[in-house]
């Protein structure tokens, strides 16, 4: 039957891999409990990771999927099969996508950590990547903290003091922190945990941190620990750098800034270069040409321009719409995505790159034309 992707997602959204058994009839208990311990194997997800997911402990969760559970079992069957499916669901939309892709912006931002690794001696050096979002440098980030073991990433909440946020890269790095410990006690535990090593710490979503914070995370990893330092946000970032001083009037940045050895501004490279635009043709393809489809010259022409638009979701967006649209009937059929799907799923879809894009997200009639899938 036809219908539009909007119709087609929400089809996705209700298919299941596990239905919540009846858990007075052992046997089918049983059947349940094995096929749950069979998905977790293959997603290679363990009880821990299970248990702490649905709130519930490890040995309350061992002893349901051993059939030895004393306690509400419809309760804990419920809030299983609710994780069991949503990865499920997550696992099959992502099938087939690449995980990662040698493109530009990786190129670039591990150009950058290069130069802040080698010019670190007994005092760690720093560098500041700066990118709207979704445009890869989380991703690249922890890509690079998964092959780089002397890595560490962490993602900075804008709700958290400075305290939070070293007690989150002490954690990182393999060592305890203190319940509710003064900002003293967090700067001694992360130091006692690097010192020594060879660390190098990645910082995402650091936009939020004021100058004061920037310059206790300069005296603390590179003076008093010798570690190299990445920091990642948007442009709020880069303001406060450039500012150079808490508005409070007390923080001065000139002992950062001389540490500071490059600014990587992905923004102002995805509109052009000397190597040209960051988001070339090629690297449109590696990243959204996958699973048998492929891109036809104007589709990589949209994603293309998605990616060099501020606000558009650059990257983010266009392996959403280009996720959806593998489901398309006219796309499976077909075996590739034109502009023309392009511009109709970010309508139907009702991204917010439409307000951005408005030449790239409509036709010559200016009308947003409905996707039909079946």
């Amino acid at each position: 039957m036809p219908g539009d992707l909007r119709d087609n997602l929400d089809q996705e959204s209700r298919l299941v891999l596990v239905q919540t058994p009846d858990v007075d009839d052992v046997a089918a208990l049983a059947a349940y409990c094995a096929e749950v311990k069979q998905f977790l194997a293959e997603q290679e997800i363990s009880q821990t990771r299970l248990a702490r997911s649905i709130e519930l402990s490890q040995t309350a969760v061992g002893q349901f999927l051993a059939g030895k559970y004393a306690g509400n079992n419809r309760a804990v069957a419920d809030k299983i099969t609710f994780f069991v499916n949503s990865m499920w669901r997550r696992q099959r939309r992502s099938a087939g996508v690449p995980e990662f892709a040698e493109i530009g912006v990786v190129q670039r931002i591990r150009g950058l950590i290069s130069r802040v690794d080698s010019f670190s001696d007994a005092e760690g050096r720093i560098g500041v990547v700066i990118g709207d979002a979704g445009s890869g440098k989380s991703a690249c980030l922890r890509a690079f903290a998964r092959a780089d073991k002397a890595a560490v990433y962490v993602c900075h909440d804008s709700a958290q003091k400075i305290t939070g946020l070293l007690d989150a890269i002490t954690r990182a790095s393999g060592g305890d922190v203190a319940i509710n410990g003064s900002l003293s006690i967090a700067r001694a535990r992360l130091a006692e945990v690097l010192k020594h090593k060879r660390r190098l710490i990645l910082i995402d979503e650091a936009s939020s941190l004021r100058a004061k914070d920037l310059d206790k995370l300069r005296g603390l990893l590179c003076v008093k620990c010798g570690c190299p330092l990445i920091l990642a946000g948007n442009n709020d970032l880069l303001r406060t750098i450039k500012e150079n001083s808490d508005k409070a009037g007390y923080a001065c940045l000139d002992q950062f800034n001389s540490r500071l050895i490059g600014v990587l501004n992905l923004d102002e490279l995805a509109v052009g270069g000397d190597g040209g635009p960051l988001y070339s043709a090629e690297d449109i393809c590696k990243l959204y040409e996958y699973g048998g489809i492929r891109l036809t010259p104007d589709a990589v022409d949209v994603l293309g321009r998605i990616c060099r638009t501020p606000h558009s979701g650059k990257l983010r967006t266009c392996r959403d719409v280009i996720r959806a649209l593998h489901s398309a009937s006219q796309v499976i059929e077909g075996g590739q995505i034109d502009a023309a799907l392009i511009w109709q799923a970010i309508g139907q879809l009702g991204l917010p790159a439409a307000e951005w894009l408005p030449s790239v997200c409509r036709d010559s009639s200016g009308i947003l034309r409905r996707v039909k899938i079946s």
